[in-house]
């Protein structure tokens, strides 16, 4: 079966009860036996700029849009708004006005690609809003069970929340199933975790913001932040070139950032945050050059300061070059 699909209104699905899960948009092909039946989407999947798709459920998993196995789409693309919230129930047990019991809550899911489905490209520049209640629940943004997207760009607003958590999982983008070379472009806002797979991939900010970990995985990486760009995360994976351009890179590795190389140049800013130790927890560590160049600010914020005799290290590489007129 061939299709497009093309949504510019309104679609809702909420439960007004507990234990109900709720999934408001659902794509799939099917199989009977050794027989397979693909849905395929030639045009894409397009949420327009006027189109809301919206799950809520009360102590269970709300999904707004999930991608069954067996489908095809080239493109799945987000102009509007999409949003995905769990809420707990909540009691007040001792009869005092403070409400001091609570129900478990939920998981929150944006976008769901299971296995099986053949997605290549995902373009957001609208809004993918999630929050998840309780205490262990995890909100997804976007979750690709596939590892098929090779391509992701975000000029609009991708979020992830946990309310009543927080220190909750919070991914606004999951890839890490992915073995291919992902290519990745944020000049919008993204609030939550970046999770990338085997693969070598590349992520550009042309300003815009990324407020979350970004885990690269293995390959051979390379991240980019220019025009004003805002980094504020713990950064880890394997094999990392890091560029930064009249941008801002705030690690808040509470263990080393390990990269391969790393620029900072026109004005950037690098925030460190040290945890005063032997093990350079905090610190900058190159395997090869980092280049500080005219106009570089580094900022270390500790943590915890050095024991008397204990050398601290705010960047160690194979070879530093400093530029002129940069400062600590």
């Amino acid at each position: 079966m061939k299709l497009r699909v093309y949504q510019s209104r309104h679609a809702s699905a909420d439960s007004q009860e507990t234990d109900f899960v709720v999934n408001t948009v659902r794509i799939e092909g099917a199989q009977s036996g050794a027989d397979i039946f693909q849905t395929t989407l030639e045009g894409g999947f397009l949420n327009d700029t006027a189109g809301v798709i919206r799950s809520d459920s009360i102590d269970q998993t709300a999904t707004s849009i999930s991608v069954g196995s067996h489908t095809i789409l080239p493109l799945f693309q987000n102009n509007g708004t999409i949003t995905a919230q769990s809420t707990r129930t909540s009691d007040d047990s001792n009869s005092d006005g403070v409400q001091d019991t609570f129900g478990p809550g939920g998981d929150a899911f944006g976008i769901v690609f299971e296995e099986n489905v053949s997605v290549d490209r995902i373009v957001n520049t609208g809004s993918i809003l999630v929050s998840a209640a309780g205490e262990t629940s995890v909100a997804r943004a976007i979750l690709d069970l596939s590892g098929n997207v090779t391509v992701f760009e975000n000029s609009g607003v991708l979020s992830a929340n946990t309310p009543s958590n927080p220190s909750g999982l919070r991914i606004a983008a999951d890839f890490s199933r992915s073995t291919s070379d992902m290519t990745l472009t944020n000049s919008g806002t993204i609030f939550g975790d970046v999770l990338l797979g085997a693969g070598s991939d590349i992520f550009s900010m042309d300003g815009g913001t990324l407020t979350g970990a970004l885990d690269f995985g293995a390959g051979q990486n390379r991240f980019t932040l220019a025009n004003e760009a805002l980094f504020s995360g713990a950064l880890s994976g394997e094999d990392i070139d890091l560029v930064v351009s009249n941008s801002s890179f705030a690690t808040t590795n509470t263990s080393a950032t390990n990269v391969r190389s790393a620029r900072f140049e026109d004005g950037s800013e690098l925030i460190l945050s040290l945890q005063g130790n032997a093990l350079n927890e905090g610190a900058l560590i190159a395997s090869g050059n980092v280049t500080i160049g005219a106009g570089t600010e580094i900022d270390p914020n500790f943590f915890a300061f050095p024991a008397t005799g204990t050398p601290l290290v705010l960047i160690s590489a194979d070879q530093l070059i400093l530029g002129d007129s940069w400062k600590i």
